[in-house]
């Protein structure tokens, strides 16, 4: 990283020094490497790996295993999706949307086991990679480490709603997979809670700087179509008002319904109202988890897959795939694209 910090004390909001004291309140936050803004159990942890395989893929590291062996050994062997997700680098292909240059500060929220901050690092830019899973932490810096980009990285156990980084500091956010979770991580409202950390991640961008958000359509095709929401596994849950979610919910599930995604014009409308002015789409393929494409109009997306279909949808979903013919043919398919990759601009 640049000598400069650009994070910042929880309580007077200092720069910290370059390592991680406070200048005014003497604190210091850095324990074994990471910068520590929270207590292990002050926030609940989405994981798609139990703390159980962590545990258990952060020792034969730390024993000298090469990382994706430890992950195929203790998981990847018997999910073959789930190695695809912790370990396929194309994952972070979006990165390529944006403008960015070596020396570029970039944050990465909610970063999990650093499927954006490594291969951003190996670009040569000055990632921040800010997670509120120490175990997922640990495993993203033994993986650096292994790589030989654990220098280009500040590893940061903090909240995505309370971020310890100074304003205007960073030429790019990168938020993949995220935004709909704020609401467990808060207390209120889940649409100001992500309205806010919106406006917070605005306040840290430069002029000119870049807002990256993976994240589903509530009204995707596939979800149309009823393919268990991903979030939830319920059906057609995140095509409902969000009264009728939340009691099929609590009817169901025996809990509160609190991720919140929302449709094209509805994502358009929460940027705006955080301050970003220019906001643009684009349409990833398969799917903004594993993409292998990335089109920015329905036009586009339409001569593609008139030429070779079969690129693009899997054979056992061949009503998804007669559907968005149909829609590109007759509609914005935009409108039911089952994920996005929104970029905003400050």
């Amino acid at each position: 990283m640049k000598s400069k910090s650009v994070l910042s004390c929880p309580e007077c909001k200092s720069r910290l020094s370059p390592v991680g004291i406070c200048p005014l309140c003497k604190k210091g936050y850095v324990y074994s490497g990471i910068y520590e803004f929270l207590s292990r159990d002050t926030l609940p942890e989405y994981q798609d790996t139990a703390e159980l395989h962590m545990l258990q893929i952060i020792e034969k590291i730390k024993k000298g295993h090469n990382w994706e062996d430890a992950i195929y050994s203790t998981v990847g062997y018997n999910d073959p999706w789930l190695f695809a997700m912790l370990t396929d680098d194309s994952r972070a292909d979006g990165q390529f949307l944006l403008p960015l240059h070596s020396g570029d500060t970039v944050l990465d929220v909610g970063s999990g086991m650093g499927v954006f901050s490594i291969p951003l690092a190996h670009r040569k830019m000055n990632v921040i990679s800010l997670e509120p899973s120490r175990l997922r932490l640990e495993f993203a810096k033994l993986r650096a480490k292994q790589e030989d980009v654990d220098k280009s990285i500040v590893f940061v156990h903090a909240s995505a709603t309370d971020l310890p980084i100074i304003p205007k500091s960073c030429d790019a956010v990168i938020v993949n997979g995220v935004l709909e979770w704020l609401g467990v991580f808060g207390e209120g409202d889940i649409q100001t809670i992500q309205k806010n950390a919106l406006q917070d991640i605005h306040s840290v961008l430069k002029p000119g700087g870049y807002l990256y958000v993976g994240i589903e359509n509530r009204i995707g095709l596939k979800y149309l179509l009823g393919e268990p929401e991903d979030h939830v596994n319920l059906p057609y849950i995140s095509v409902l008002n969000r009264n009728d979610a939340d009691e099929m919910m609590i009817s169901l599930k025996k809990q509160t319904y609190e991720t919140l995604t929302y449709n094209k014009n509805e994502y358009l409308q929460l940027f705006q109202n955080a301050g970003f002015k220019k906001i643009t789409f684009y349409l990833p393929y398969p799917d903004y988890k594993l993409p292998t494409l990335f089109f920015n109009n329905s036009e586009i997306l339409q001569k593609h897959l008139a030429s070779s279909p079969e690129k693009y949808f899997e054979f056992n979903k061949r009503s998804e795939w007669f559907m968005s013919k149909v829609l590109l043919q007759n509609a914005d398919y935009e409108v039911y694209s089952n994920s996005f990759i929104i970029i905003g601009q400050k």
